[in-house]
């Protein structure tokens, strides 16, 4: 009799965490792929966003402004984009996931919507959004001890079109170090 092998079933925190990067995939920025997923403090997904130009705008196909060389205006962010599809109410208290440290711009967006915690993989702009969150006492954390469990895990989805969970792959464990919510 064949058995299959056992997998420990992935903590919430990072389950949201590999959705942000399935997420992230949808974005047709050739410079950067980010994705973001907003959540409530029960760890409910509320909403999910990818950077890009707007779904609807069929039209803007530059992701540079030919005058500054810096990302077109027309673009949007993918906390931006997660922000509008659920509303600011709805995010009030919450928690948002994302790929990348939130620059200036998506950090006052942030804060408005009184998101109380963010969680991020990798830094970006030298973590001036970071700071000015962290300077209105939102709470910031760099979670970068779980990225190589997640890739696994997204390259498995990659490659078959089924989730990690329907593979008999053995992950690290590695929710010993997550931060605590």
């Amino acid at each position: 009799m064949t058995t299959k092998n056992s997998i420990k079933p992935i903590s919430p925190f990072k389950r949201i965490f590999e959705y942000a990067l399935l997420e992230a995939k949808r974005s047709t920025d050739p410079r950067k792929q980010v994705g973001c997923i907003i959540t409530d403090v029960n760890m409910e997904i509320l909403s999910t966003g990818f950077n890009g130009r707007p779904v609807k705008d069929h039209k803007c196909h530059e992701y540079l402004d030919p005058n500054t060389n810096k990302s077109h205006p027309a673009l949007l962010h993918a906390e931006e984009r997660a922000l509008l599809r659920a509303g600011t109410k709805a995010c009030n208290g919450g928690y948002i996931f994302v790929t990348h440290c939130p620059c200036l711009k998506c950090a006052s967006r942030i804060l408005e919507a009184g998101i109380s915690k963010v969680f991020y993989l990798e830094d970006h702009d030298e973590g001036v959004g970071s700071k000015y969150l962290t300077l209105h006492d939102v709470s910031v954390t760099q979670v970068t001890n779980i990225r190589r469990s997640i890739d696994k895990r997204v390259q498995a989805y990659d490659e078959t079109g089924l989730s990690a969970y329907d593979h008999e792959i053995d992950f690290e464990d590695d929710d010993d170090d997550l931060p605590l919510i």
